[in-house]
């Protein structure tokens, strides 16, 4: 299938059998983590979408927690709503956040959209790193799902932290609407290159 610009384009529907990375934590290869997009829902759909696979903690991916569109999806009106609903609110946009620039040099060629490259440099870096092992650490604590703002993981950096944490021995699910949840599958663009994640396989 033809790439689509600045998606994870073509999953790779096989069965991994590679090392996680050298991250300072043991495999979890039982951890679920969730994702999700705010899109254009209200607080209720979100909660009620979060309540169906028992969510307990949210950790926020945006770069910057705000919507001028959706200002209840600003980052401490969500942390009000989500904690009177029972849920935790954390945010990670500093390591683990998109809308990052790509380098000149960027190895990432299969991905054509600034931001998504930037996003796969930037999972090279150490901040990114140490976010992951955050992340990894909460979601073994309690079911834990991250939020940015496109409903469709395909179209946002989710998908590529998804490949980071599939390869890291966890599962991703990806909640898109009530009863509709999707496993994520590995991109068919990545291929691992020592410690890193390179996309640069082009589909057909």
């Amino acid at each position: 299938m033809p790439i689509i610009p600045g998606r994870c384009a073509g999953r790779a529907k096989i069965k991994l059998s590679l090392h996680p990375f050298p991250v300072a934590v043991p495999p979890y290869m039982t951890t679920t983590v969730y994702s999700v997009g705010h899109s254009n829902r209200s607080i209720e759909q979100l909660l009620a979408l979060l309540h169906e696979v028992g969510i307990r903690l949210l950790v926020d991916v945006r770069s910057q927690p705000v919507s001028q569109r959706y200002p209840h999806f600003n980052g401490e009106d969500l942390r009000e709503e989500l904690e009177m609903a029972g849920l935790q609110y954390h945010w990670a946009g500093r390591s683990l956040g998109g809308l990052r620039g790509p380098r000149a040099d960027s190895p990432h060629i299969a991905l054509t959209e600034d931001g998504m490259r930037g996003y796969a440099d930037h999972m090279g870096t150490e901040i990114f790193k140490k976010g992951v092992v955050q992340l990894i650490n909460l979601a073994g604590r309690s079911s834990t799902v991250v939020l940015c703002a496109e409903r469709l993981p395909d179209q946002c950096h989710r998908c590529l932290l998804a490949d980071y944490l599939l390869l890291q021995g966890l599962a991703v699910v990806h909640l898109i609407n009530p009863g509709e949840h999707r496993d994520h599958q590995l991109s068919a663009q990545v291929r691992r290159e020592s410690v890193q994640l390179i996309y640069d396989r082009f589909s057909s």
